[in-house]
């Protein structure tokens, strides 16, 4: 896993409430963060190495995850590792067109013969390091906000019973003229979401075979 430990998390923070929190409430709140930043993000930040089975169409593969490096791929044809190239965002494989990697005498002897660029098989098996060998910066902060978060509301007084309404599906309360909306609980907070907006992944197109 890449993802930081449940101690470097709590070592980073300042925040009374979590460093003062037992092991097994930190392991939960670590859990519960990497949760919410998986949903919120549509990726997850560890790795594995190997084969992934993927559909391709032309001369573009879009992958179904990050792939941080290419090893081999295998269904491709002729094509060779140089003809292909890995988009920096990890999340597509193309074909390099000839007409823009070779020189003017290698195109017109292509041009003259009719040559053309060539492409992808339908599917393909692509062979590497998937996902993130290191966790990203902007994640494992992320991760430690909303453990902060979710420690401080956990140790508020009133935090038993908002727990309590919620599950028994109370989610407005009025009496004279106080009123309390307690609606759902929040996935992630403001500060947590602006840290990972440039990490949503945008590969969903990439279809496992």
């Amino acid at each position: 896993m890449a993802y930081p430990t449940a101690t470097a998390l709590v070592d980073a923070s300042g925040v009374p409430e979590l460093r003062g929190a037992s092991d097994d409430d930190v392991t939960a709140l670590r859990s519960a963060a990497i949760a919410a930043v998986e949903e919120f993000t549509g990726q997850s930040f560890d790795s594995f190495e190997g084969t992934l089975s993927v559909h391709a169409s032309g001369s573009v593969a879009f992958l179904p995850r990050r792939l941080e490096r290419l090893d081999s791929i295998d269904g491709a044809g002729s094509l060779t590792d140089a003809d292909l190239a890995l988009d920096d965002r990890g999340d597509r494989i193309t074909v390099r067109d000839w007409r823009w990697t070779s020189n003017a005498y290698e195109r017109a002897l292509r041009d003259l013969a009719g040559e053309t660029s060539p492409t992808l098989g339908d599917d393909v098996q692509i062979t590497g390091l998937w996902g993130w060998s290191e966790c990203p910066a902007e994640v494992a902060t992320a991760i430690r906000y909303d453990m902060e978060d979710q420690a401080r509301a956990d140790a508020n007084d009133l935090s038993p019973t908002v727990a309590a309404m919620r599950s028994l599906g109370i989610r407005d309360v009025s009496q004279g003229n106080l009123r309390l909306n307690i609606g759902d609980a929040a996935m992630l907070s403001p500060r947590a979401v602006r840290l990972l907006h440039g990490l949503v992944w945008h590969g969903a197109g990439g279809e496992l075979v």
